[in-house]
């Protein structure tokens, strides 16, 4: 991925209300442990409906793993990010 299209997709992220989290490797419980609980729940609600709506048209969603969700919603929103 390129720079510039990883960091509109990034901006795209936090617009969304989800932490940003373009790599397939990193996770996010550090940047969520910093949050208050409040918050922390609010992004990991706002990401599970986004992973939702991401995965709705594959056939399986139900038996992908979390990084082929992650995947998925990557995808969407760089779609997304082009119209």
């Amino acid at each position: 991925m390129h720079r510039r299209s990883q960091i509109l997709l990034e901006l795209k992220m936090l617009d969304l209300g989800v932490v940003p989290n373009t790599s397939h490797m990193k996770n996010v419980d550090k940047e969520l442990s910093m949050m208050t609980p409040e918050d922390a729940r609010k992004a990991k609600r706002k990401w599970r409906k986004i992973s939702r709506k991401a995965t709705k048209n594959f056939k399986d969603s139900k038996k992908m793993s979390p990084s082929q969700k992650k995947l998925a919603v990557l995808l969407m929103l760089n779609r997304e990010r082009d119209t």
